[in-house]
């Protein structure tokens, strides 16, 4: 099946993703070596940072619950892959994966429906 438009954006969007987050990680490593708690520190060292961290967090499990049970609704396979993702590494890489994924899975249904139907 060929990529649309919406899916080419969500590939692009997962691409880019991908790319500014593990460099950001890479550059974090390279400065802290592996310890966590310098990056504590700096998430609740100000208001603005704990905001973004409280907000993308919330974002995260409200995510992870739909797309679980958006995965389970569509009968789409390998669901663990998409929350071991949104950690490794990260929800901006695993949501447009998902979104992706999922847009294939509705027009394979949406194909199967009108050939059933008679309406290809």
């Amino acid at each position: 099946m060929k990529l649309n438009n919406r899916q080419l954006f969500y590939l692009g969007m997962a691409i880019i993703a991908a790319i500014t987050t593990e460099t950001l990680l890479a550059q974090y490593v390279l400065a802290h070596g592996l310890s966590l708690q310098p990056m504590f520190s700096e998430i609740f060292a100000n208001n603005t940072t704990q905001f973004m961290f409280v907000e993308i967090l919330v974002l995260l499990v409200v995510y992870l619950v739909w797309m679980l049970h958006e995965a389970k609704k569509l009968n789409m396979k390998n669901s663990w892959v998409y929350v071991l993702l949104a950690f490794m590494p990260s929800p901006a890489v695993s949501l447009p994966v998902f979104l992706l994924m999922r847009d294939r899975k509705l027009l394979q249904i949406d194909e199967t429906r009108s050939t059933q139907t008679g309406y290809a």
